[in-house]
């Protein structure tokens, strides 16, 4: 008896909140909300371009839009050729660093500008804000909502005890409540719809998310992204602070496994691809900013390390010179750490070969999520002003279908330019591959043996529409890459973001892939590096390790698992191997066991790579002897100790067996006393910033 008085009791109130809001909603019919602002919509170019200006392939998504309620200015045409000489003359030959702080400044104001278009969402807070206040004399809708939750509770309890069901309770409320929750004015239902227009970027569902080349889910063991909500972040002056915080779903990367050590007698060769890709640590530096442990499977260890400049010597000759070091592990009690480096030749950026360069952008509606577009824009301004005005560009965008929105156009024209990329919106679904089929059609009609060309994909590697799968693309790009097109990638986003298939195409189109997550990511690689990023040394480069098993037990290479070649491949110039761009160097790392009492070689150390002007193959060596080894880690060069605290800081993210007895604290201990020591390195101070942050997420 008493549970049925009190499911009534529960009904009764609920019935009572279901009025209260019926009334609401009839004041607020008597006064509809003031209509929306039409959203305005960036103007297609009207003038008529100069002989020399550059012509649309096909209309820009922008152009399809409706027209804007007032006349914005349109693009001007490019200076005639003499007065853009004699500009080009005046203007610096390249923009100094001291200039960062006001170019990113500047691209923040113009992102300001940006967002004045107000979105759906706003439109209808302002809706809300519109409507009357309720009666003072009816109680609170709070009152009320803890009245109801608290009959609720006790009606459960007393109606379970009686012999009902939490499923028969359910039914019993949705069947009182039902009427009321349909109720609904117009300027609410137009509100709802404008924010689901204005949302239409939803996670992708796994399924097609794998469709996109995304790995299956972990059959156990590994931790699963992170998720929830990060605390706000301090960009400082990179110009960036997305409109909330971002939720990490769906996105995917891919677990690689974790090198063992290997008995040098059975296997005293160790061979591999080179590496510049850096994208993995900037990933990481994300996922720690945003008060989140990275998550396991984004950490791929030789990306971490190579993040860093090792300040290696410059070859005397050839592409390469090879450097070797190492020294106690401060980690284990009976290991060794020995360093390959590799230095890459430096090429001055005045003797950069001229570039020919296709954006191939992703305007599709997830990257509108944390102002993804907003950031591949800004970041666009910052590589097309360090542009030569010899250096030519096109764009392709891709949503629901590919647009070649900019034809061939001299960087000379660099207001043009980014008139036309400050025109570009987010909207529909991905087409990935119908963009970058375009995106190659246009560079390889333009393919020039003595030009840079080179397709670099904005995205965050979703890719959901299409014929065909993201093998189709892979495919394409590997056809292109033997036709002298190569691709570099660049991942922006968290959530709905996919790590695995930029890093793959990267790797088929002897490219590099980065991460941006702020402008100052995008200056390092897009102004500071460019000539680096652009200018490829060597192809098809090898690292091979013979180890001397009479002074080496065991060794383990840390990192470069998805970068294996088989032994018999190294001087196999069939087998395609990694890219190095002109300043880049690699860093290998080797866990080593020796005999007690060894002295004498170590290993000796060859590298294997071909010209990419000439395609002639060449080959370095050089010997490591037991006395290249430091008994202390203290006393190896600071660049040593940083090398292997950042290799150690990724192997406790990745959580490997090999560091299973290392604390996030042993590697902060060692990250503070090296960020000391490099000072005045912005990247390693904020490497042990960053380390200190990961430790206070894991509750160190």
């Amino acid at each position: 008896m008493k549970s049925t008085f009190t499911t009534a009791l529960v009904i009764t109130g609920i019935a009572l909140f279901g009025l209260l809001f019926v009334a609401c909603d009839s004041g607020a019919s008597e006064e509809p909300a003031p209509p929306a602002p039409a959203r305005p919509a960036a103007p297609a170019a009207q003038s008529a371009p100069a002989p020399d200006a550059p012509v649309a392939e096909a209309p820009s998504m922008v152009q399809q839009q409706p027209a804007p309620a007032q006349p914005a200015k349109a693009p001007q045409a490019p200076k005639p050729a003499q007065a853009a000489a004699a500009e080009e003359e005046s203007r610096p030959a390249a923009t100094v660093r001291s200039g960062v702080d006001a170019m990113l400044m500047e691209d923040a104001n113009s992102s300001n500008k940006d967002a004045k278009t107000e979105s759906a969402s706003t439109q209808a807070v302002q809706a809300a804000r519109a409507l009357p206040a309720p009666d003072p004399s009816l109680p609170s809708a709070e009152d009320i909502t803890k009245a109801v939750a608290d009959g609720v509770a006790e009606g459960m309890k007393d109606a379970q005890s009686g012999g009902l069901t939490a499923a028969e309770i359910e039914r019993t409320v949705q069947s009182s409540v039902g009427p009321t929750n349909k109720v609904s004015d117009s300027n609410a239902m137009e509100a709802q719809s404008a924010t689901a227009e204005s949302t239409q970027s939803a996670p992708q569902s796994a399924a097609g998310a794998a469709q996109a080349g995304a790995p299956p889910p972990p059959s156990g063991g590994a931790l699963p992204p992170a998720h929830g909500t990060p605390p706000n972040r301090d960009y400082g002056d990179t110009g960036y602070v997305p409109p909330s915080p971002p939720t990490y779903d769906t996105t995917f990367f891919q677990n690689y496994g974790v090198n063992p050590f290997i008995d040098a007698r059975a296997d005293h060769l160790s061979t591999f691809a080179m590496d510049v890709d850096t994208a993995s640590y900037s990933v990481a530096r994300r996922f720690v900013q945003d008060g989140n442990r990275p998550d396991p499977d984004s950490v791929r260890v030789e990306e971490f390390v190579n993040y860093f400049d090792q300040e290696y010597p410059q070859p005397h000759k050839g592409a390469f010179a090879v450097h070797v070091d190492g020294a106690r592990s401060p980690f284990t009690s009976d290991t060794w750490i020995a360093r390959v480096g590799i230095q890459g030749r430096d090429v001055p950026d005045h003797r950069r070969k001229d570039a020919t360069l296709v954006f191939v952008i992703d305007t599709s509606g997830s990257m509108s999520r944390e102002n993804r577009l907003e950031l591949v824009k800004r970041a666009l301004r910052l590589l097309v002003r360090e542009l030569r005005p010899s250096d030519q560009i096109g764009i392709v965008t891709y949503g629901n279908r590919g647009h070649a929105v900019l034809n061939r156009t001299q960087a000379k024209h660099d207001d043009y330019i980014l008139e036309v990329i400050d025109r570009l919106h987010p909207g529909g679904s991905t087409n990935a591959e119908e963009g970058l089929r375009l995106g190659y059609e246009m560079a390889d009609r333009w393919l020039d043996p003595e030009r840079i060309t080179r397709v670099i994909l904005l995205s965050d590697g979703v890719a959901n529409v299409g014929q065909t799968g993201p093998n189709a693309i892979l495919n394409q790009v590997r056809k292109y890459v033997n036709e002298g097109v190569t691709l570099s990638t660049v991942g922006v986003g968290m959530g709905n973001y996919n790590d695995v298939l930029m890093e793959q195409l990267a790797n088929d189109g002897d490219g590099n892939y980065i991460y941006i997550d702020n402008l100052t990511e995008a200056w390092k690689s897009f102004a500071d590096n460019l000539t680096s990023t652009l200018q490829v040394i060597a192809r098809d480069a090898k690292i091979q390790v013979s180890f001397n098993p009479d002074v080496v037990h065991s060794y383990r290479l840390i990192g470069y698992e998805n970068r294996d070649v088989a032994d018999r491949d190294f001087r196999n110039d069939s087998v395609d191997a990694g890219e190095v761009g002109a300043g880049h160097s690699v860093t290998a790392l080797y866990e080593l066991r020796l005999h007690e009492r060894a002295d004498g070689p170590v290993a000796k150390v060859h590298v294997r790579y071909q010209d990419p002007d000439s395609r002639r193959i060449f080959e370095a060596d050089r010997n490591f002897n037991v006395n290249d080894l430091n008994e202390h880690f203290e006393s190896a060069s600071p660049r040593f100790q940083l090398a292997a605290t950042v290799a150690q800081y990724a192997e406790v993210l990745r959580e490997s067996y090999w560091a299973q007895h290392t604390t996030i604290n042993e590697v902060r201990y060692h990250a503070d006393r090296v960020g000391g020591i490099l000072r005045d390195d912005p990247e390693v101070t904020e490497f042990a910033r960053l380390v200190n942050m990961a430790a206070g997420i894991a509750g160190g």
